[in-house]
């Protein structure tokens, strides 16, 4: 029989606290992922992936970043499995592409997909390119995916909905019917009025600013939402804390989680379109915010007289 001596639970204890460490660094860097712009960078490129072959792709993607984080070295902590599952994501990635390249139908299908990917993109960037007349605009939006197909009443059927306690499969698939005119009528709206393209919303927010954002809002799914609270917090953290030596100061704090929270929740759902104005809005907000930290310690500064300057009588 073989005893636990004082030795083995120093080992022991060591090893725990390693592992501690491990785990807090790699929830440190989970944090640090989901709350900065790199989890609205993926939520952006998995909005592009759509379709069968899409989920194809994702479902690689996916696979292979679990596959990546699981065999990154140890010795790394968070950053070597945080960087593992990245590599292997890409590789996941790419491995299903081929496989859905190496048919006809999914070369066909992929050349389709990019060139709506393009379009998309540069309907985003210009606000133009989907053809003359409103009628025309709105049809090739639906068509390359900027905006949702046209309701149809008839894909709501009640034996799609379970019954439940307080409602019948009836009036659930009415519900839901209703919803979704709604979410889309709010949709073509915004499209109409130029909100879907970065031109549109930066005209948008000067001429009727609230208007623009409330129709953000109206359209934003829970994802964005989250974010968008999520950088309202962060404004009013950085603005109450007190800021550290050499570190940004409060209004440079406060001002880039509201523009990054304003610019997520504006930015197109494109992923070029989320890239510009979802990172340029903290961009800009940290800057105008730095100018005012500036500005601020400056008026606090107190003065000081100039050399050989005769000071005022009573004053010390």
């Amino acid at each position: 029989m073989k005893y636990i001596t004082p030795t083995h639970m120093i080992g022991f204890n060591d090893e725990l606290q390693k592992e501690a460490a491990n785990v807090m660094g790699f929830l440190r860097s989970a944090k640090g992922l989901m709350s900065g712009n790199a989890a609205r960078s993926a939520a952006g490129l998995v909005n592009e992936f759509k379709g069968q072959y899409g989920k194809q792709m994702l479902g690689g993607m996916g696979l292979g970043a679990a596959g990546g984080a699981a065999i990154a070295d140890p010795e790394e902590g968070a950053r070597g499995r945080i960087l593992g599952a990245l590599k292997g994501g890409a590789l996941g990635g790419g491995l299903a592409g081929a496989r859905i390249l190496a048919t006809g139908e999914g070369r066909r299908r992929a050349a389709a997909g990019l060139s709506r990917f393009g379009q998309r993109q540069r309907y985003t960037l210009t606000g133009k390119g989907l053809g003359e007349t409103p009628a025309q605009k709105l049809e090739k939006a639906r068509e390359i995916g900027i905006v949702r197909p046209a309701h149809d009443p008839a894909k709501f059927k009640a034996e799609d909905y379970m019954k439940t306690p307080w409602a019948t499969s009836e009036q659930r698939a009415a519900k839901a019917a209703l919803a979704d005119k709604a979410q889309v009528a709010t949709k073509e709206e915004a499209f109409r009025k130029g909100l879907m393209s970065i031109p549109g919303v930066a005209q948008g927010m000067l001429t009727h600013p609230g208007q623009t954002l409330k129709s953000s809002w109206k359209r934003a799914d829970p994802f964005t939402k989250a974010f968008t609270g999520y950088g309202v917090y962060e404004t009013g953290k950085g603005l109450i804390e007190k800021p550290q030596e050499g570190g940004p100061g409060r209004l440079e704090k406060g001002l880039r989680g509201a523009g990054s929270a304003a610019g997520w929740l504006l930015a197109p759902s494109t992923l070029l379109g989320g890239q510009i104005l979802g990172m340029g809005g903290g961009s800009v907000g940290g800057k105008i915010g730095r100018l005012g930290d500036t500005a601020v310690g400056a008026m606090r500064r107190p003065r000081q007289a100039a050399p050989g300057a005769v000071t005022p009588r009573g004053e010390h």
